[in-house]
């Protein structure tokens, strides 16, 4: 179900920190911060959990939504949710109309506000098409063919000591958070009627001072003109031949990452060649023999953050993290029908049911030439 988040105060969701006393929101919502959010909701209404400790699955938790079956759970109005709460498919929220930056993008050095183009089908020895300045490669968040910018503001805070009821020394701390209207994404197993029962949704960091407040409403789904999709992949395989002098008779097709992806990476020790790392790649997307990695734009860093639901260490395994916006070329002597039904629906490493490692065709922007 493809829904938006209405945005009722400003939104912090916490990323690296600069330093210890200023806090600037990320511009999306992962969705493992929305389930967190839904959780938060379920809990607050649970009439027959207290904050114990329960074993689950063999592991200690706490705060962990899963359907109780006592007397309360009967008459519960949060009963079906709870039932499939673990397989509920939780999506990343991005700003109404925006979508990541593909990393092989990238935008005019003299004016940020000229479009986008990309350098998997334009030739950037060319310079921008507005005005032939120098082109670099940029970050960040896209709307159609231009940068995004996520509204933002600074709030300005001090720490207040709880039994003096003044304020600590030392303790003055910023934080910036989104102030835009509208978060889409997707939700997937939770029933239209289900949405009432969240009327109450606060999401990310701040939230007991009221940051956070939304209400979530049904958007209109989107419709895939599958013969439009290949006809749009013909057109990119042609143009990054023509861009890459390819002269052979393969098809080639990029392969999007959408969202982060949690990886685990192995054989990294020691140097690799660019081959070696070509076949880690593919064996990491499931690539068979049928199909070969040209060109890859990819970011990783190292990523172990906390699981918040354990009991005593709560500090997850270290794992890679493909970065958002990262895109693998890929060529086959397969036909796009066959391509596409392939990896229309791919997902790659852990915590998918959260959002991460969303994966998709992308065909370069040529459905948006001009």
């Amino acid at each position: 179900m493809r829904l938006k988040l209405k945005m009722l105060s400003p939104l912090i969701i916490g990323g690296q920190k600069l330093n210890s006393n200023y806090i600037e929101s990320i511009d999306y919502i992962p969705g493992n911060v929305l389930r967190a959010a839904f959780a938060r909701v379920i809990l607050n209404h649970c009439t027959v959990y207290n904050g114990e400790v329960e074993e689950i699955d063999g592991q200690k938790r706490v705060n962990w939504v899963h359907y109780r079956d006592k007397e309360g759970c009967k008459k519960c109005r949060f009963k079906e949710v709870c039932k499939k709460f673990s397989s509920i498919k939780f999506g990343f929220f991005y700003p109404q109309g925006a979508v990541p930056i593909v990393m092989s993008q990238m935008v005019c050095k003299n004016d940020e506000k000229h479009r986008l183009v990309d350098s998997l089908t334009y030739n950037k020895v060319n310079g921008c098409p507005t005005c032939k300045g120098r082109l670099e490669y940029t970050r960040g968040l896209s709307l159609g063919d231009k940068i995004f910018k996520a509204k933002k503001s600074i709030y300005t805070r001090v720490e207040i000591d709880r039994y003096t009821k003044t304020s600590k020394d030392g303790r003055l701390y910023s934080l910036m958070p989104v102030l835009e209207e509208y978060f889409v994404g997707e939700i997937q197993g939770i029933e239209e009627a289900d949405l009432d029962l969240f009327e109450d949704l606060r999401v990310g960091s701040y939230t007991s001072v009221g940051f956070g407040k939304c209400r979530l409403e049904k958007e209109k789904e989107l419709e895939e003109d599958i013969n439009k999709t290949l006809s749009n992949m013909q057109k990119f395989s042609n143009k990054y031949k023509e861009v890459n002098n390819k002269k052979d008779d393969l098809n080639y097709f990029a392969l999007l990452f959408e969202t982060d992806a949690r990886v685990k990476l192995e054989n990294l020790d020691g140097y690799k060649t660019t081959e070696e790392y070509k076949s880690i790649l593919a064996d990491l997307l499931n690539l068979n023999s049928d199909f070969k990695i040209d060109k890859v734009y990819l970011e990783t860093n190292a990523y172990r953050g906390y699981d918040t639901s354990m009991v005593g260490d709560t500090r997850e395994e270290a794992v890679h993290q493909i970065l958002k916006g990262s895109v693998v070329v890929v060529s086959s002597k397969k036909d796009f029908k066959q391509i596409y039904n392939e990896f229309r629906e791919f997902t790659v490493g852990q915590e998918t049911l959260n959002g991460f490692g969303k994966v998709k065709i992308y065909c370069g922007g040529v459905e948006n030439a001009k």
